[in-house]
């Protein structure tokens, strides 16, 4: 189940690219243990909302559950 999570979101980080949604996309980051989307904006620097917009498809909201092995795009900071 995990690897199916992971190749949707490949492909739709791939779909986005080609759409040119993603532009300024600085990382990509696997889900771990403990994980939470606030703790990983913090680590990168980048807002919540941030986080939620750069992957839209795969996270609704900010309260949305992540699970360990998902992978999210991090965007770039915004200046």
């Amino acid at each position: 189940m995990q690897e199916r999570t992971n190749r949707n979101t490949d492909a739709e980080y791939n779909r986005q690219m080609a759409e040119g949604r993603v532009g300024g996309i600085i990382d990509e980051y696997i889900i771990e243990e403990r994980d939470t989307l606030q703790n990983i904006a913090d680590r990168y620097g980048v807002s919540l909302e941030e986080i939620v917009e750069a992957n839209r498809d795969a996270i609704r909201n900010a309260s949305e559950m992540i699970q360990p092995g998902m992978r999210i795009l991090i965007p770039q900071k915004r200046r």
